[in-house]
């Protein structure tokens, strides 16, 4: 009845892994409960949720309205494309960019999101969003036109998201500039996907949402 098929599959190991145990849990649920034999059912249907609890994970349908909403703001105020790259699991210490933005998701969904830029994709996103003006460094007003880039992501997604009858409210973008090779302890499992953007610059989004 329940099964795993190759449909189901993302191509991210850690997430195509958990979603086949998730399979095996929904298995279990569906025989007890046309198990028309036993009487007392009461220590399998808790066995059953204590499992599904220890396997709780990312719904990775929430990834789609991110990117969704990268997709359009990009193009729409920076006139650019971008391609995916593989996804992957963030979890325990990981490096960041030199600028990470890190905005917080409340209300039906909850957790975080993240978007990190190399310097030199933050510099030319800056300068882009200040009409070609050069842009040299990571001072107060690049990061701030950065920031009100990643304002702009989120509440796009947040549309996406109403659109899907999710509701979430965003809190403010919280930026940091990094110095190099700083790292981060993902305590939360996060789900990561490269961006390439046309202009050859780089982000990372990172989409720990529950």
């Amino acid at each position: 009845m329940f099964e795993m098929k190759e449909q189901y599959k993302l191509g991210v190991l850690q997430i195509d892994e958990e979603h086949e145990k998730l399979f095996e849990i929904g298995e279990s649920a569906f025989i007890l409960l046309n198990d028309n034999y036993s009487i007392d059912k009461y220590d399998r249907i808790v066995d059953i949720i204590e499992t599904r609890i220890r396997r709780k994970n990312m719904n990775v349908a929430y990834i789609n309205p991110f990117m969704k909403a990268c997709q359009d703001i990009v193009k729409e105020v920076l006139n650019l494309d971008f391609t995916r790259g593989n996804m992957y699991v963030k979890q325990g210490m990981h490096d960041i960019g030199d600028v990470l933005i890190s905005i917080g998701v409340l209300g039906n969904v909850k957790g975080n999101f993240y978007l990190n830029f190399p310097r030199e994709t933050a510099l030319s996103i800056a300068s882009i969003m200040m009409s070609g003006y050069p842009v040299t460094e990571l001072d107060e007003i690049t990061t701030s036109a950065i920031s009100e880039l990643s304002n702009m992501i989120a509440g796009h997604a947040g549309m996406n998201f109403a659109n899907e009858n999710i509701t979430i409210d965003i809190t403010p973008p919280d930026i940091t500039v990094n110095s190099e090779s700083s790292r981060r302890n993902y305590l939360v499992q996060a789900i990561c996907v490269p961006l390439t953007l046309s202009n050859k610059g780089t982000i990372e989004l990172d989409i720990a949402l529950y």
